[in-house]
């Protein structure tokens, strides 16, 4: 494996992987505002209209961009994310290095793994993963490989 450094843009890309729908969640939650206001027969139909559309608004914008300011703070509050990380991996477990020390996990220990087109993340609990961007395999085999000893050991 080549040695990376996880960008913003990994990071943010991992959280949703690891949060999956529940993202979501947040935003769908302003969809009961949005019926009530709509068919709420006290309100001007005009007035409905308008008042829906700004929660939609705000659903689909400004949810997602406070999301994503938030998650930047994060990502510069955590220093060892900005490092140069080198992964090795054998049949027995997978180890990260960066200049400060290292990390060996058992592939054992490994409770799920989640992968989408541009990163894998490695769950050893329900809040912990460790990210690797796909980018940082040297080529499709070792991913290959990657992946069969993790789906191995499970």
């Amino acid at each position: 494996m080549k040695d990376f450094r996880i960008n913003f843009d990994d990071y943010v890309n991992a959280q949703h992987l690891f949060l999956g729908w529940k993202r979501w969640l947040i935003q769908l939650s302003i969809l009961p505002f949005i019926i009530y206001f709509f068919f709420n027969n006290e309100i001007s139909y005009y007035s409905s209209i308008f008042i829906s559309f700004i929660l939609v608004l705000l659903a689909v914008f400004l949810v997602p961009s406070l999301n994503r300011k938030r998650l930047r703070k994060i990502y510069i509050s955590q220093k060892y994310l900005q490092k140069n990380i080198t992964v090795k991996f054998d049949e027995n477990y997978v180890e990260w290095s960066t200049d400060t020390g290292s990390d060996k996990l058992l592939w054992a220990n490994v409770s799920k793994f989640k992968i989408n087109k541009k990163i894998l993340i490695l769950l050893t609990s329900s809040n912990i993963m460790h990210p690797v961007p796909l980018s940082a395999f040297e080529s499709k085999d070792e991913l290959n490989r990657f992946l069969n000893l993790l789906s191995k050991h499970r």
